[in-house]
């Protein structure tokens, strides 16, 4: 017996009474197609150990939405069951098709088909870009074939197993690769069965694959799916080696290619001709077309793992020092004499192929805020800029200070420095500058 009938089973004999199975969640009122799970701002499930605990078997069904799968049995799949006079009264449909008398009885073959024709037409508005804008015409298609069979196409499976919106922070598989990497036991190497229900815990605090981007607005999705209806998620491959996992999850999910009362009830659908027709064709006695399950398969693999301490220790070494590398550079001080300036300077890069950027990106506000290069009259010039260190000092005039440069423009005995040359940009009488 597949597990989720057991559960189910059991369930009406009583069983399990006080277990978690019986935590049912609360549904979402919001938009009527969405799938029913618990309130996502449930607090998050802890990490449960246990030293004797077995490992989970797999593959295992980690998620089924509350709604069931093949559910022939609801509204919008309803079909042939309103009469001419419920859909002008109750409905307001007297407007339906621009091309013909939908309810002239006398021409029923002729009239579904111009309605269809028409109908293809209209949907075009909502699927005229990208590689899937032609499946709402098979989705019509099928729809006017009339056997009420299942829908597939393996473009479908492609368009959600990419749908960015797999890939946001509050897709499910963001809240899964979470709740794997704080479930595993990374000692044992295994994912302890009693950690189970934190995988279903995550997926009801995520948001479910459906097609609501904005490009789904315009390239099919959004009008031939849209919202789903059910979703089962199975984990079918859990291979945990070193500090990292890699899981395979199958996604199935179904929707209705169908319209309920509640659908046409709304406004804004009502005033858009395609669902007029397309729910008369639909729901009226004498035409009575069968909508349609459409089912989407496809599987995810995520790779995630924990980083070991001496990694996070180098994480941390490396931000600090690329923060030490990124400081702002800082002119200290500026002296200059004919044809030459020497720039005292904190925080310079320490390659050449940086400070050689920087001298670039800041040439002009050299030029506007300290006035070099100080240019000779055949046009040459250069600039060093020297390293500020310790500030300036006094030259004692014995040897330990023989490395110091001394700057004549300070009305001072506290004008040197220690010398540590860090670039030096030259130009030359024939315009060529050069770099060392």
């Amino acid at each position: 017996m597949e597990r989720s009938k057991f559960i189910r089973y059991g369930k009406s004999l009583g069983l399990w009474q006080g277990s978690w199975i019986y935590d049912e969640p609360a549904p979402e009122t919001r938009v009527r197609d969405d799938p029913i799970y618990i309130d996502p701002k449930n607090a998050y499930v802890p990490e449960i150990k246990n030293d004797n605990e077995p490992p989970l078997i797999l593959p295992v069904s980690v998620f089924e939405t509350v709604r069931l799968m093949d559910d022939y049995a609801a509204a919008d799949m309803r079909h042939g069951d309103l009469s001419r006079s419920n859909l002008i009264d109750l409905y307001g449909l007297r407007d339906v098709s621009a091309r013909c008398n939908a309810y002239d009885e006398t021409r029923l073959m002729q009239n579904a088909g111009i309605m269809f024709d028409e109908l293809r037409n209209l949907s075009d508005a909502f699927s005229f870009y990208g590689p899937y804008k032609h499946l709402m015409r098979k989705m019509i298609d099928h729809l006017q074939s009339n056997t009420g069979e299942p829908f597939t196409d393996d473009l479908y499976n492609q368009a959600m197993a990419n749908h960015p919106f797999m890939y946001g922070e509050k897709s499910t598989l963001t809240f899964l690769h979470g709740a794997l990497k704080d479930s595993i036991d990374w000692d044992k190497k295994i994912f302890p069965e009693c950690n189970e229900r934190n995988l279903w815990s995550a997926v009801t605090r995520s948001t479910l694959p459906k097609f609501d981007h904005w490009s789904d607005k315009i390239n099919g999705l959004g009008i031939s799916v849209h919202d789903t209806w059910a979703t089962h998620i199975t984990l079918q491959e859990l291979a945990i080696k070193g500090d990292t996992y890699k899981a395979k999850f199958n996604f199935r999910i179904q929707d209705h290619f169908g319209l309920d009362t509640i659908d046409i009830a709304n406004t804004l659908f009502k005033e858009i001709r395609m669902f007029r027709i397309w729910f008369v064709l639909q729901r009226w006695e004498r035409f009575g077309y069968r909508p349609f399950i459409t089912e989407i398969n496809f599987s995810k693999t995520i790779i995630g793992g924990v980083m070991a301490k001496w990694a996070w220790m180098a994480l941390l070494v490396l931000i600090a020092w690329a923060a030490w590398l990124l400081q702002p550079v800082k002119v200290m001080a500026v002296h200059k004499e004919e044809g030459i300036a020497t720039v005292l300077v904190e925080n310079f890069p320490r390659w050449q192929w940086w400070q050689k950027a920087w001298f670039k990106s800041h040439q002009r506000e050299l030029q506007e805020r300290y006035g070099i290069p100080v240019v000779k009259k055949n046009g040459s010039w250069s600039i060093f800029f020297m390293g500020w260190q310790d500030g300036y000092r006094k030259d004692s005039l014995y040897d330990q200070d023989s490395d110091l440069l001394c700057f004549d423009d300070m009305n001072t005995d506290i004008n040197c420095i220690r010398k540590e040359p860090l670039l030096w940009v030259s130009k030359n009488a024939y315009g060529v500058v050069n770099y060392r």
